[in-house]
């Protein structure tokens, strides 16, 4: 969908907001919204939250610059409540509606910065964001439908002033776009079945995402990996016929002066190993590779969008499965930075690969690494599937995170890296040992056990394992990848 911006409608269709019990639309004069109100409430709306009426005003007079054939009239909701997500799952159901009607196009008036209690920056970038996520499908294994489903193609934000129409904002815009279109490319990947989305094809894919002079991807294989001693990735892959890939991408304008390592898992298909997932537990586990995927849709929006900082991105990409040569239960294996590791749950695999991966990247001796995995069911217990938990040593960018994420829809809550939980970890036979205490503390102990490989490093996990997949429509996200936390990091690193 394309987004326009400007100060005057052209449209004969428009879109308004409206509180609940409010007497006019947001932007109108009461004279100009009472009449609308009053042919509204016909139809049984008050502004109450998610309620959406389609009129035909007849002659209301004037509307920020033209005369409308049809008003869609979006509910909001109590003043006090409304939030940037609000407008997101409102932007959604507008756009959604507009499409079923067959509108191509479609003017929305914006609220001004009297009416909303965040500035006119936030609301743009939250109406785009709905936009350009709500019409996302993943159908590339689906047969054409007879009829193919009506999309609204161009909206057009109506800003309230003049004056808020300039080149930041046009800029603001096309850098939400970019960011989108990486949430769209990391979910793509995500929905890719397993056998599709093999290491090495993955390897492939991420080799597009290079930019002369802007961006470079290393595919390291198997006998690179080998050398640069990376025994968790490695141990992981064994079982399987697919060999291993890590791979480094890099993003380095010249005038940055600080460095952040993106770390991303990529189990592209998750068995369990030798301590096999049962039942239910494997139909999802085409997933295990969603902190890698956000990882690549980074960068895919980075060939446009520039931040003031250097990134480098690194996932350990493999699968997890149990054949003749699978990891075993008492294996000890030696991560990259020589730490050794005995294992007590092949299907704590994620941690093992991770390992090699922060080893690999507080090398690179960044101002801040961050580490995005579906790493423990435990977190999903404990937060359900819309928080992601957030753990480490980075507590200015734990809480900065969770500020933002009340902005960008997605949810963030720190738990502690419990020092005591540490004592779990011992091993007689190697350095740490990879599952701790069973059924107790589980996320905790994960993150204390990557702790082990990142140094002295600032360092932030986030454990995406209930938020990185959506099994029902949720608004503005279709079922399936979500993209997270792609678009939360953007904010956090243009601010870095």
């Amino acid at each position: 969908m394309k987004i326009e911006l400007t100060s005057k409608a052209t449209r004969g269709d428009i879109a308004l907001f409206a509180y609940e019990g409010a007497s006019a639309p947001l932007g109108l004069t009461p004279a100009q919204g009472k009449a609308l109100m009053a042919l509204a409430a016909e139809d049984g709306f008050s502004g109450k939250d998610k309620e959406l009426v389609v009129i035909r005003p007849g002659a209301p007079g004037e509307i920020a610059g033209t005369v409308p054939q049809r008003v869609f009239l979006v509910g909001l909701g109590p003043k006090k409540s409304f939030t940037a997500e609000t407008l997101r799952q409102r932007i959604a159901a507008l756009v959604k509606h507009a499409g079923s009607l067959k509108k191509t196009g479609l003017d929305l008036l914006l609220p001004g910065p009297k009416d909303i209690r965040f500035g006119t920056d936030v609301a743009v970038q939250a109406v785009t964001e709905a936009a350009q996520l709500v019409s996302y499908q993943f159908l590339k294994y689906k047969a054409a439908p007879k009829e193919p489903t009506k999309e609204l193609e161009i909206l057009t934000i109506v800003l309230p002033e003049r004056r808020l129409l300039n080149d930041k904002l046009k800029r603001l815009v096309a850098d939400t776009e970019a960011a989108c279109a990486g949430v769209r490319y990391s979910r793509n990947l995500t929905n890719e079945p397993a056998n599709v989305k093999t290491p090495e094809q993955i390897g492939e894919w991420a080799r597009e995402l290079a930019v002369p002079g802007r961006i470079t991807v290393k595919v390291h294989h198997k006998p690179e990996i080998e050398k640069m001693g990376m025994g968790g990735l490695l141990s992981v892959a064994a079982g399987s016929d697919q060999p291993p890939v890590f791979l480094h991408l890099s993003y380095e304008p010249k005038a940055a002066k600080k460095t952040i390592v993106l770390v991303g898992k990529g189990l592209t298909f998750d068995s369990g190993g030798l301590n096999i997932k049962t039942g239910t537990f494997m139909n999802n586990m085409k997933d295990d590779m969603s902190g890698g995927a956000a990882v690549l849709g980074f960068f895919h929006a980075l060939r446009t969008v520039n931040l003031p900082v250097k990134v480098h991105g690194l996932v350990p990409l493999t699968e997890n499965m149990s054949g003749g040569k699978a990891m075993k239960v008492g294996d000890v294996l030696k991560a990259h930075n020589g730490k050794t590791i005995e294992v007590l749950n092949t299907d704590a695999e994620g941690r093992l690969i991770l390992a090699d991966a922060l080893a690999f990247g507080a090398a690179l001796k960044p101002d801040l690494m961050i580490d995005m995995a579906t790493l423990t069911g435990a977190c999903v217990v404990a937060l359900g599937p819309q928080v992601t938990g957030a753990l480490g040593t980075a507590q200015k960018v734990i809480d900065k995170l969770i500020e933002l994420g009340k902005s960008t829809g997605e949810s963030f809550w720190q738990l502690p890296l419990y020092e005591s939980y540490r004592e779990w970890g011992k091993s007689k036979v190697a350095d740490i040992n990879n599952i701790g205490k069973p059924g107790q503390g589980g996320t905790i102990f994960a993150g204390l056990f990557l702790q082990e490989f990142v140094g002295d490093t600032p360092w932030v996990h986030l454990d995406i394992a209930g938020t990185a997949l959506t099994e029902d429509e949720k608004g503005y996200l279709t079922a399936g990848g979500t993209g997270v936390p792609i678009r939360t990091l953007f904010a956090l690193l243009k601010g870095f």
